[in-house]
Order: C-alpha cells, then sequence, then structure tokens
C-alpha cells in the first residue's frame, strides 16, 4: 500500500514538469514531447528493471514537478495571459 501511495503522489508530481515546459514555451507540441519523453525514459524496462523502481527517480521528479508548478502559477495574476 506505501509503495503504490508513493508511485501516485511520483506520477501525479511527474505530470506536472510537462506544464511547465509547455507554459513556458507557450508550445502544446512541447508539452507532449516532454510529456512521452519523461514517461519513456522513466518506464522503459531492460530484464524486469526500470527508472521508476529506484525510489529516488520518482521522488526527485516529483519534487521537481512541484517546483515546476509554483514556478508556473507564481505570477499568475500580475502577467497578463495572452
Amino acid at each position: 500500500m506505501r509503495n503504490i501511495l508513493i508511485s501516485a503522489l511520483a506520477s501525479a508530481g511527474i505530470g506536472l514538469i510537462p506544464l511547465y515546459i509547455g507554459m513556458h514555451r507557450k508550445s502544446v507540441p512541447a508539452t507532449l514531447v516532454s510529456a512521452v519523453l519523461i514517461v519513456g525514459v522513466t518506464s522503459a524496462t531492460s530484464n524486469d528493471f526500470s527508472m521508476f523502481s529506484i525510489t529516488a527517480v520518482p521522488v526527485s521528479l516529483a519534487v521537481v514537478g512541484l517546483l515546476s508548478a509554483y514556478l508556473s502559477i507564481r505570477n499568475v495574476e500580475t502577467k497578463d495571459i495572452v
């Protein structure tokens, strides 16, 4: 149960990284490509091993995702969205 909770929270955090990339570049294709690349790197398996199975990798990516979400929305009230 603990592993499932950590994986779910890490996946949610990792999902925020493409959001930041897409908002920074103002590009939908950049969002999609970065999401596919992140999933491809973390989920690629070789002999039943993936980067996601090392606990430090998804947790650190989740922290990066939460930081990128903060950076995406910190000035949302002061900047004009075009």
